[in-house]
């Protein structure tokens, strides 16, 4: 991609003025050249840096709705038994309370 930018702003620069061999060696395409490939640098690291936040926020994301599901999975043994518990003792209850 960097050797693509930079070919492209070479075939820019060719189009406008003749470049001999000699003029290679002139600072301002040298400088032209390193900045090409600053910015080529920097778009790579933003890209990465954006996809990276986004596999966070989504990591994030998941790892909440585990908690939560293990949270239900933990209330709801418990939910049953206390069911079934109260059940129990409703029914093992002396008539006499039942009729109040």
């Amino acid at each position: 991609m960097i050797s693509v930018l930079s070919w492209l702003i070479y075939l820019a620069y060719k189009q406008s003025n003749t470049i001999q061999f000699n003029d290679f060696l002139n600072v301002r395409y040298i400088l032209l050249f390193l900045i090409s490939i600053s910015i080529t640098y920097l778009l790579v690291y933003f890209q990465r840096s954006r996809s990276m936040k986004l596999e966070n926020t989504r990591l994030r994301e998941e790892n909440a709705w585990s908690e939560l599901m293990a949270l239900r999975n933990q209330m709801s043994p418990h939910f049953f038994f206390n069911t079934l518990n109260s059940l129990s003792a409703f029914g093992r209850s002396p008539r006499w309370l039942c009729r109040s």
